[in-house]
């Protein structure tokens, strides 16, 4: 049969949605289903949308920003070109899937923590895109903010002390940071690694010597600390420790579930869900009927499924 707007085409198939016959140049497929010109144009216009704004984003001038501002607020967008000699800069805020707000904010230096040059808004970055990073030229170090976020990387080129603000480019790799320009006012101390590690034993020590009384030994005197600074992967290496030691104390066994719990919320914060269903069903193990951790195991399972279930849709596509 031939097509009858192309009568050189043989018919390839019918639009699902009004029936009409088409050849190849006339009926097109999106997601396992045929449609004709018509009908697939809402499909085209969106796909068309997505690949101009991804192209808007990808353009050197326009980077994902993450703002973090002094009173915990957080803004999302792009900005055609930062200055960081100026006071402050315009921010065309998205949300976190990167769709436009159809907003632009103005932002002053002065009333931010930092600003973080990301992969992905929502922190759920393709690992299979080469993001291009900046190459270092400065010195390690370790910017401790007021607010305890830690920070380690290297400066991006040679600061000056009397500089407002500088470059970090964070020392892990699979950081959804690419770089983040740090306001010299929001931090509280800026070390070199050894300088760092030797502030925090003396902190520690101090710590330890405040609060290690009573029944509370030193293994669980040093999980306190950790946790206090939200460091939660020691804090539970040194509850454990304690718990080996001097047996299942109830208090610290309570101490080293809320430990598990915090961490399996940070792998939730950073859409690892595997990782983080594996801590919350660890607290559920020890203790079945914490309120706080069957819920986040009911969600996590929930997400887990619809991420198979994205995948499998895909995979059909392809």
């Amino acid at each position: 049969m031939q097509c009858s707007e192309h009568s050189a085409n043989d018919v390839v198939g019918y639009c699902s949605v009004c029936g009409d016959l088409g050849c190849d140049e006339c009926i097109k497929e999106h997601a396992g289903k045929l449609f004709c010109k018509t009908h697939f144009k809402p499909f085209q216009d969106e796909m068309d949308r997505k690949k101009k704004h991804q192209a808007q984003l990808a353009r050197p001038e326009r980077q994902r920003l993450v703002v973090r501002m002094l009173e915990g607020d957080t803004l999302y967008g792009v900005c055609f070109a930062l200055n960081v000699k100026s006071d402050s800069f315009h921010l065309d805020l998205v949300d976190k899937k990167g769709q436009p707000l159809g907003k632009t904010r103005r932002v002053a230096f002065k009333e931010l923590k930092a600003v973080y040059y990301v992969k992905s808004f929502d922190g759920n970055y393709d690992h299979s895109i080469v993001y291009r990073e900046p190459n270092s030229q400065g010195a390690s170090v370790v910017v401790e903010f007021r607010d305890g976020e830690v920070l380690r990387g290297f400066t991006y080129n040679n600061y000056r002390q009397d500089q407002p603000r500088f470059c970090v480019i964070p020392e892990d790799e699979r950081s959804n940071n690419i770089s983040v320009l740090v306001e010299r006012s929001a931090v509280k101390g800026l070390y070199d690694p050894k300088e760092y590690r030797d502030q925090k034993h003396h902190d520690l020590e101090k710590y330890i010597e405040d609060h290690a009384v009573g029944e509370l030994g030193r293994e669980e005197c040093i999980g306190d600390y950790y946790f206090h600074q939200h460091e939660y992967q020691r804090a539970l290496k040194h509850y454990r420790a304690q718990i080996r030691e001097s047996g299942d104390s109830p208090r610290v066994k309570k101490k080293s579930l809320s430990t598990q719990y915090n961490i399996g919320v940070m792998h939730i914060k950073a859409h690892h869900y595997e990782r983080a269903l594996e801590y919350m069903e660890a607290v559920l193990e020890a203790d079945p009927d914490n309120t706080k951790a069957n819920q986040k195991v009911a969600k996590l399972r929930n997400a887990l499924a619809r991420r198979r279930k994205h995948k499998l849709e895909h995979s059909r596509q392809d």
